[in-house]
């Protein structure tokens, strides 16, 4: 797989991440960023196991994409039912390191173990 299709994957799956969570919300099903959590550990190990070359494009494309998505979503429904306050900026940044940075890194470390594997096995 090359680099452009694993980031057409992970930019679909952040989508589709995205809107599952946001439709959720509206439906009154689930929370949004409860289910969003709930992607984000199943996303990530879907694409962690599906890519193999890329992983790291993929996973990061992913969660880049659905975090802006969602939190967008978020905010502006916040606002809108005056519930978001200017100084509620940490849970984004949490969240963003939560829900972007690990996975990103978690990905990296899968990447850096697969290719000391293939050098031990060549």
């Amino acid at each position: 797989m090359t680099r452009a299709r694993s980031i057409t994957l992970g930019v679909l799956v952040g989508f589709l991440a995205a809107i599952v969570a946001v439709v959720c919300e509206l439906l009154g099903w689930f929370n949004c960023i409860s289910v969003w959590l709930v992607e984000t550990v199943v996303l990530t190990l879907f694409l962690a196991v599906a890519m193999r070359r890329f992983r790291t494009i993929a996973i990061g494309s992913s969660v880049l994409v659905a975090y802006t998505t969602i939190i967008s979503y978020v905010v502006i429904h916040a606002h809108r039912t005056g519930r978001w306050f200017s100084d509620d900026w940490t849970p984004v940044v949490a969240s963003f390191f939560l829900l972007v940075a690990l996975p990103t890194l978690f990905a990296g470390g899968l990447d850096l173990i697969s290719l000391r594997h293939a050098r031990h096995d060549a």
